[in-house]
């Protein structure tokens, strides 16, 4: 039997990262109504393959990325923090 990397054309779906960056105002590390996400605030993930991808948040603090199979490293930079 043949392992799927070994049948022709057999391409890995690209996975995708998601996540959130907001004010945790009291600390139980999930978003509540009153805690807003942070706008523009640059999200740096290194793929499988060692390539940066620099992304910023949304309006709401969201930010999602499509990329290949395998582990990625996540860095926020906290130089794009709001000051407050």
């Amino acid at each position: 039997m043949k392992t799927a990397s070994e049948i022709v054309g057999y391409q890995e779906a690209p996975g995708i990262i998601s996540g959130i960056i907001f004010m945790d105002t009291n600390g139980d590390g999930e978003q509540n109504n009153s805690e807003p996400g942070f706008e523009n605030v640059t999200v740096a993930i290194i793929d499988t393959l060692g390539f940066k991808h620099d992304i910023k948040t949304n309006i709401a603090g969201l930010y999602e990325i499509n990329l290949p199979p395998g582990p990625a490293i996540i860095d926020i930079d906290e130089f794009t923090l709001p000051l407050d």
